[in-house]
């Protein structure tokens, strides 16, 4: 299955309170750990695809040439 980030933040707002915004703000942070997990793990699945279509396109342009 296809990794995905889940959507997590809410972000402060300019027009939110001094209190809200703060709120928010620590809450971004917090979650920053978990969402580099998530976006290292997507990272690491497209550079997959990436060398797995690489191979294919070798195998193709071979297998043409034969």
């Amino acid at each position: 299955m296809t990794a995905q980030i889940t959507q997590t933040f809410d972000p402060p707002l300019p027009t939110d309170s001094t209190a809200t915004f703060n709120t928010k703000a620590f809450a971004v942070v917090a979650g920053l750990n978990a969402w580099s997990v998530q976006a290292n793990a997507v990272a690491l699945e497209v550079d997959a695809d990436a060398i797995a279509a690489d191979a294919a396109k070798t195998e193709a342009v071979t297998k043409a040439a034969e």
